[in-house]
Parts: structure tokens; sequence; C-alpha cells
């Protein structure tokens, strides 16, 4: 008699262990299901601001290159300049260039009548 006692208690236990398992498998409540929900949305906005913020910094970044090329441009011209005085220099005859030559003389004009 002790014997189907003591059957029957282990198996009492062994069903209780099963619905222990059972019940810590459950899906989790409907609270923190919503919650996963707000997170994911939070998650969408944020994507779309990254995504927002990518598209302006490429933006910048081709206006800057753009930029960049003008300014290579300028200096290649300048440097051309800047080797053609060097070699008129170095020949002994400097010739000024006519905007320099006309700035002079507007100058010399206005200090003329000045004094006048």
């Amino acid at each position: 008699m002790k014997s189907e006692k003591s059957k029957r208690s282990v198996r009492d236990m062994e069903v209780l262990k099963d619905i222990k398992g059972l019940l810590s498998s459950v899906p989790e409540p409907k609270a923190s299901m919503d919650v996963q929900l707000e997170e994911r949305s939070d998650l969408s906005i944020e994507l779309a601001q990254c995504k927002e913020e990518i598209h302006r910094l490429k933006g910048l970044a081709e206006e800057q290159q753009r930029d960049l090329g003008v300014l290579k441009k300028e200096k290649q011209e300048l440097v051309a300049e800047l080797d053609l005085l060097r070699s008129r220099s170095e020949g002994g005859s400097i010739e000024r260039r006519p905007e320099i030559v006309s700035v002079n003389k507007d100058i010399d004009e206005l200090e003329s009548t000045k004094y006048e």
C-alpha cells in the first residue's frame, strides 16, 4: 500500500513539474507585447531620422566636392600665372598686367586731384 502511495506521489510530482514547465513557456503577457511594438515604432522613427541625416550629409559632401574642384582649378590657374611671372622676372623684363597699370594710373590721378 505504501508502495502505491509513494508511486502516486512521485507521479503527482512529475505532473507538477510538467505543468510548471508548460507555464514557464507561456508567451509573454500582452503588456510586454505592446512595449515591444512601441520599441519597434521608436526604432522605425529613429531609423527614418538617421536616413534623413545621411541624405543631408551626402548632399553637403557633394557640395564640398564641387567646391573643392573649383578651388583646384583656380589653384592651377594661379600656379600657371605665377610660373609665367617667375619666368618673366628671370629674363629681366617684367611686364605689368594691364589691370595693374590701369589701377596705378587711377591712383595717381586721384592723388593729383586730391591736392588741387
